[in-house]
């Protein structure tokens, strides 16, 4: 008796799915693990670079293993493709810090898929269902990541007794994760025209601020992180499908 597959999708997006001629083949997986030095994080306002270049290393290797996995499926495609990315102190040596990575989706058979190249996606079948009727098709994933070391030496507290901080903005720490968006944005974009995408939809992002020192003594700063996913897409040649757009307001 032949293995039942296992797939990410639920029973709707399972009925989805095979509405449009994609057919489930079985998970994939794909995992990285590094370790990377503290000493070597920055002391002022700048991209923590030796976390861009890990994070961008890790990418490659779960992209690589889950192609790898697809190939010996057989499958055209991934779809529901999700990224976690985690870093932590805890188990990591002294002086450094622990970067995981985990990517896992679904291989399909996608009959509409005439192209020789093997898509990665991150849409839902019910999104893959609205882009096959906008006349777009999905050619990749579109990845962006960030990490900034913002530092809020500069800034003194204005108001409060005896010159203390009350409620009051730390303005150059606010400023950091907005760096961090428009940077991750940049790579994410990057990304998408290398596989030939004109958009990118279902885009999902993770975003942390993670604050040193102490604005006590001004050597206040802060981690921020920016992560996005989402799928590069294209115009399918093949469709003569149009869209038809509406405003829709929900009532209670």
């Amino acid at each position: 008796m032949q293995s039942p597959w296992i797939a990410t999708v639920d029973s709707r997006e399972l009925s989805t799915l095979l509405g449009l001629g994609i057919e489930p083949v079985r998970q994939v997986f794909g995992a990285s693990v590094r370790a990377i030095s503290l000493t070597s994080f920055p002391i002022t306002t700048c991209l923590v670079q030796i976390e861009m270049d890990a994070y961008y290393q890790m990418l490659d290797e779960c992209l690589q293993a889950v192609h790898a996995e697809a190939e010996r499926l057989s499958a055209n495609g991934v779809v529901d493709c999700q990224l976690t990315y985690e870093t932590t102190l805890e188990g990591a040596p002294a002086g450094y810090r622990l970067l995981r990575m985990q990517m896992i989706g679904t291989g399909v058979l996608d009959e509409r898929n005439l192209s020789s190249q093997r898509y990665v996606a991150a849409c839902t079948a019910t999104e893959l269902l609205g882009l096959h009727r906008a006349g777009f098709q999905p050619c990749g994933l579109a990845v962006g990541h960030c990490s900034f070391y913002q530092v809020a030496w500069r800034q003194k507290p204005k108001r409060g007794p005896l010159g203390s901080w009350m409620n009051e903005e730390v303005a150059e720490l606010t400023q950091g994760p907005y760096t961090a968006r428009e940077i991750a944005m940049s790579r994410m974009t990057d990304m998408a025209q290398k596989c030939g995408g004109v958009g990118i939809v279902a885009v999902k992002y993770q975003s942390s601020v993670i604050p040193s020192g102490s604005l006590v003594d001004g050597t206040m700063a802060a981690v921020c992180r920016m992560s996005m996913i989402g799928t590069a897409i294209r115009r399918n040649p093949k469709s003569d499908s149009e869209v038809s757009i509406s405003l829709a307001v929900k009532v209670n």
